[in-house]
């Protein structure tokens, strides 16, 4: 008896990466007016592949900043997120019921700037929030702050905390 994964292809992390940013930019264009430039979007490996037996468990998000729905104006744009999995063959998959709109994306930020730690249900994200004063265009306070999933798949925060100012230098 052979299993069902015999001829699944084995798949190296560029081909992952490459695969799963197109396929929630295709996501992506098809609920939103989005702002990110796929260049600058990151993979974050949420379940990371490990084999070819293993991968209907692997699990990738895609952070972006986009305006679901299209309706224009100042403040639609929001930080979002798409969950990508790997289906049979060479197929990568949106999973819509984890991702941006349906699921509670609870971020601080419009724009998120670095991701910097995850694992399978934590994100820590850096961004810039607004001061009471600063301009639509320019948010000025850095700040740090955790997501944590749900059980449902909402990305909760848990923890928000402004990042010391960096002075010029004299």
């Amino acid at each position: 008896m052979t299993s069902a994964y015999a001829s699944q292809p084995e798949l190296d992390p560029a081909s992952i990466s490459s695969h799963v940013l197109g396929a929630a930019q295709q996501y992506q264009n098809a609920i939103a007016c989005a702002n990110s430039d796929k260049a600058q979007q990151a993979v974050i490996a949420l379940t990371p592949y490990t084999d070819s037996a293993h991968r209907d468990e692997a699990r990738y998000a895609v952070l972006w900043s986009g305006d679901i729905g299209c309706a224009g104006g100042s403040g639609t744009s929001s930080a979002n997120i798409t969950v990508v999995g790997i289906g049979g063959g060479d197929g990568f998959f949106v999973d819509p019921a984890q991702s941006s709109p349906q699921i509670n994306f609870d971020s601080p930020v419009n724009f998120i700037r670095e991701v910097v730690n995850t694992t399978q249900d934590t994100l820590t994200l850096k961004g810039k929030e607004y001061a009471e004063s600063d301009p639509h265009c320019c948010p000025s306070i850095d700040v740090r702050f955790t997501l944590r999933a749900d059980d449902k798949g909402n990305w909760l925060l848990t923890e928000k905390y402004s990042e010391p100012q960096k002075q010029p230098h004299k």
